[in-house]
């Protein structure tokens, strides 16, 4: 913008030098000459002139076309002002190529040629004027009319030089827009790539690749929503929307994005294609939505939003296919890891923690636990545990220890950790919990299981749990010497008639309590 008013400003300073020229040559050759009268007001009107181009220029933009034209207009009209005084001799007559060259280089090629139909206008319009008043200077005017064309010839392949370099400058630049949203294309592709080959966590993943397609696409929002099998609903997994657009979006688009998809495979909503169809959010003039699939069979949806109507294109559809037919790949990868991870941490029958996921999660609870908050553990035994399977069978067997374990599942808090640490024992881990309100807990989970009946082929199995508990900082400071207390009070719940909760105090023996 700067170089375009400097070239405006250069071209008023080329038209002063030349009134100056025609300044001294009116007072040299033509003062006491009626020309001269002419000359001065010819030289007053482009003062005049060049002071308002001189105001209009501060307003002037490369998108200031009509300005410009009013301008050329002005300049136009001055040479012909000229042409009428002097005739066709006048230098000025070659200035305006120079306009027109200069309009080219400025506004460009289509400028330069409506420059040049303006001057051309004026010239016939002197050059008829001429012929009117003077019709013997026949011969004198077409020698005239013949320079005017040949300079306009000039201009005219000058212009086309110019135009040429226009469109190689737009091939170019159409090139180097390609070159940068390949790059971007190729960027974001392999952020996910590394994404999906680095992160088994499927919450992490759908974030991360989120996260990807919000950088490099920008719209408005971005989603991952996953299909849950067990409540035939989608979910959002990964999302930049608020708690109240997402709540919004999966009561009254969800399910119409999700039935579309069923029939065409992938939507693309801009100027062209499904201009029909809208989402709740009145905001959201374009989106692209894209299903995923594992194995052929529909998991979720990648959805992204625009505000801007015209914002979201096919080769943006096209690059978000080929992300959800690697995160498709992914998500199966990630939930065969998710199978493994849990087959190795939970119990098969009882699916509640196993002793190895025990061991751990006691040793990093107890580290954060110390010096900060107290942290107890119950060691829970079903009574007469091998009577049952004697008796009524191993899956009786198996049934108690299911029931059991709903019941521990049902009434503990949600940071506590339960496990089943062997045959018919269970572990309970309570942070933040002393000794005596653990009893409290346990023994409302001993009552509990106290009124338990399991039937097994037309027979009801009466069921009992005895307790031991051991509590930090009272019975110990080691995960090893806690599982030995809590252990000893177990022993101790037994030995004084099962069915009850023993607590253990250090060394110096365990405080049973009997059930009333």
């Amino acid at each position: 913008m700067d170089e375009l008013r400097g070239l405006e400003n250069r071209i008023i300073l080329i038209e002063l030098y030349i009134m100056a020229v025609a300044f001294i040559y009116a007072f040299i050759a033509l003062r006491g000459n009626v020309k001269f009268d002419y000359y001065m007001w010819a030289i007053l009107l482009v003062l005049i002139s060049a002071l308002l181009k001189s105001r209009m220029s501060r307003h002037l933009t490369t998108d200031s076309k009509a300005l410009f034209l009013g301008m050329r207009v002005i300049d136009a009209a001055c040479i012909a002002v000229f042409m009428l005084i002097e005739g066709y001799q006048t230098p000025f007559v070659f200035f305006y190529s120079i306009l027109i060259l200069a309009s080219a280089m400025a506004m460009g090629s289509r400028i330069g040629y409506a420059v040049l139909s303006i001057s051309m206008v004026f010239y016939i319009m002197v050059f008829l004027s001429h012929y009117s008043a003077k019709p013997g200077m026949l011969i004198q005017l077409v020698t005239a009319l013949f320079y005017i064309l040949m300079t306009a010839s000039i201009a005219i392949f000058s212009l086309r030089i110019v135009s040429n370099y226009e469109n190689k400058q737009h091939e170019l630049e159409q090139t180097n827009d390609q070159l940068r949203k390949t790059i971007a294309e190729f960027y974001m592709l392999q952020q996910v790539d590394t994404a999906i080959s680095s992160i088994l966590d499927t919450d992490r993943l759908l974030n991360t690749v989120n996260d990807v397609i919000l950088g490099v696409i920008g719209p408005t929002y971005s989603s991952i929503l996953l299909f849950d099998e067990e409540k035939n609903s989608l979910s959002v997994k990964a999302s930049n929307m608020e708690p109240d657009k997402i709540k919004a979006f999966l009561e009254n688009d969800s399910h119409v994005l999700w039935l579309c998809l069923e029939e065409q495979g992938a939507i693309l909503k801009n100027h062209k294609f499904n201009r029909d169809f809208t989402l709740s959010d009145p905001s959201i003039n374009s989106f692209i939505c894209v299903p995923l699939s594992i194995r052929g069979k529909r998991c979720g949806m990648i959805l992204v939003e625009q505000e801007r109507l015209d914002a979201l294109t096919e080769d943006q559809l096209r690059l978000l296919k080929i992300i959800a037919d690697n995160l498709g790949i992914s998500l199966e990868n990630s939930r065969l890891y998710e199978r493994m991870h849990k087959m190795a941490i939970l119990d098969g029958l009882t699916q509640v923690h196993n002793r190895m996921y025990f061991q751990e999660a006691f040793e990093e609870e107890l580290h954060k636990a110390k010096g900060k908050y107290p942290l107890t553990i119950a060691i829970g035994d079903i009574d007469d545990f091998k009577k049952i399977n004697d008796i009524y069978g191993h899956i009786a067997g198996d049934k108690v220890l299911k029931a059991v374990t709903s019941i521990l599942k049902d009434h503990l808090r949600q940071g506590d950790i339960i496990a089943r640490y062997g045959g018919e024992e269970f572990v309970i881990i309570l942070p933040g919990v002393d000794m005596n309100q653990a009893y409290n807990i346990v023994e409302r989970l001993r009552r509990r299981i106290e009124m338990l009946t399991v039937s097994e082929e037309g027979h009801d199995i009466s069921v009992t749990i005895s307790f031991g508990i051991a509590s930090y900082p009272e019975c110990g400071w080691t995960t090893r010497e806690l599982l030995r207390q809590a252990d000893k009070a177990l022993y101790q719940a037994k030995e004084h008639g099962k069915n009850q909760v023993c607590l253990a105090v250090g060394d110096k023996g365990e405080k049973s309590i009997n059930p009333s």
